[in-house]
């Protein structure tokens, strides 16, 4: 699954529960669960786009690729969709399939995820994104 890119938005910034990215979860920080089932699903090119140092750190330590992200798309107003906007066509080569996973869903089931991107790439031509 090279050439799918797994991209982890991962702001530092909360309003609701400060640095919750980095707080853990048994143990584990949140934006590790999903680096973890991103890694379990085969996937080969994992980029975590992060405003913050320490989320920096943990994907650097995961062995997972980094993209800083410009000050102002670290804002709760910032929608995914402008931050995707910005932030995929700045990736070398531009990915032609990204999946999207996000640190706020961390049990994440890998079966589940696998499933949906074998579903998807069945048949490209008639799927052009997947919820």
């Amino acid at each position: 699954m090279s050439d799918i890119v797994c991209f982890i938005p991962a702001r530092g910034n909360s309003k609701s529960i400060p640095n919750k990215n980095t707080k853990l979860l048994g143990g584990i920080p949140l934006v590790s669960w999903t680096i973890d089932a991103a890694k379990k699903c085969g996937l080969e090119n994992i980029v975590v786009n992060t405003d913050d140092q320490a989320i920096e750190d943990i994907a650097v330590s995961s062995g997972v690729n980094v993209q800083i992200r410009p000050h102002q798309l670290g804002s709760d107003k910032t929608s995914m969709y402008e931050l995707l906007r910005s932030e995929i066509f700045k990736l070398n080569p531009v990915p032609e399939i990204v999946l999207l996973l996000q640190p706020t869903s961390p049990f994440l089931n890998v079966s589940q995820i696998k499933f949906a991107l074998d579903y998807f790439l069945q048949d490209l031509v008639l799927y052009d994104s997947l919820i």
